[in-house]
Order: C-alpha cells, then structure tokens, then sequence
C-alpha cells in the first residue's frame, strides 16, 4: 500500500494521518497491515507497556473495530507501514480518553510531531468542536510517557493508586482551549 497526501491528513512534518473508518464497505487500513504493525508492536514489548498485557491480535482488531473507539493511525510519508497508533474511547459530554501506540522507529525522531498532530486532529473533530478536554491514564510506572505528555502540554492531576496493572495511575489532561 503506498501513501501519499490524499490517502489521510498530511502534517507539516511529513507525518500522515489516516482514520480508521470504513468507505464504502472496506476499512481504510487493512486487517493484515495492523496485523504486521501488532507483531512489532509485541516484539517492542509496547503491548505490555499499553495494555498490561500482551494481548492477542483478534482482541487488539477487535478494539480497533469497536464502536466505542475512534483510532487514527500515524504513517511517514514514503514509509508503507505504521509508525503509530492512536485512540480514543469513552467520549462523553466534551471529553474523551486519549491513548497513543508508538511504535520504537518512531521515538524521539517523530514523537512530538506525532503527538501534536494527533492532538490538533481530536480537538478539530465536529463542526463545532466535539472535545474540549482530552483525558490520559499512565501507569505510574511509565515515566516517558508521562513526560511525554507533559511535553505536548498536558496537566497531571495526580496519581490513583492501585489503579494500573502494575501499581498507581497518573492521570493527566489537555484543554482544547489551552493547546497551542
């Protein structure tokens, strides 16, 4: 599969960014490209990191499939597979909890980028705007993605303990309002 520029949302940093949502019948990211991109990911130890646990691939498609989830993959420009991936869930009132997936390629090189566009994207979706507040859970234990989003501009409330697979959560936010 090659990208260019009018296969998703072209960032000015050469980063593209592709919804996953049907046309016409057929998902625009292929079952086997998240399959591929999933094995990487269990290979980079990212499942454990994400999700607690090293999930299986029908149950990671299935989440990608859920109605409930709304996930945006992160392509290069030239590059024919993900660098990343992106969700949210539990949209509610004018929130929604936000969950990134980056795969090591990516870290440092596109990190940032990566972050503010899928962040600029979310909040720009609906006319008007439907978020107004993005909302993460870290485990505790993860402190680059914590720091992570404190980079992008995200407030940490605090932690809840016994909250994590592996301890307390941080919980963190970023307002529409207040992101540049």
């Amino acid at each position: 599969m090659a990208l260019n520029s009018s296969d998703g949302i072209l960032t000015r940093n050469n980063i593209i960014l592709i919804p996953y949502v049907e046309v016409n019948g057929s998902r625009l990211i292929p079952d086997d490209m998240i399959e591929k991109s999933w094995a990487r990911a269990l290979e980079q130890g990212l499942s454990l990191r994400v999700f607690g646990a090293n999930k299986p691939f029908p149950e990671i498609l299935g989440m990608l499939k859920s109605r409930g989830n709304l996930p945006v993959f992160l392509f290069e420009r030239g590059r024919p597979e993900p660098i990343g991936w992106a969700w949210l869930n539990g949209l509610s009132q004018r929130y929604a909890f936000a969950h990134f997936l980056f795969l090591r390629e990516s870290w440092g090189k596109h990190t940032m980028d990566m972050g503010r566009a899928l962040v600029r994207y979310w909040f720009a979706l609906g006319d008007p705007p439907l978020l107004d507040v993005l909302i993460g859970n870290i485990p505790s234990s993860n402190k680059s993605a914590i720091g992570f989003v404190k980079r992008l501009g995200w407030s940490v409330v605090g932690e809840i303990p016994h909250m994590a697979y592996d301890g307390a959560m941080t919980i963190t936010y970023c307002n529409r309002s207040e992101y540049s």
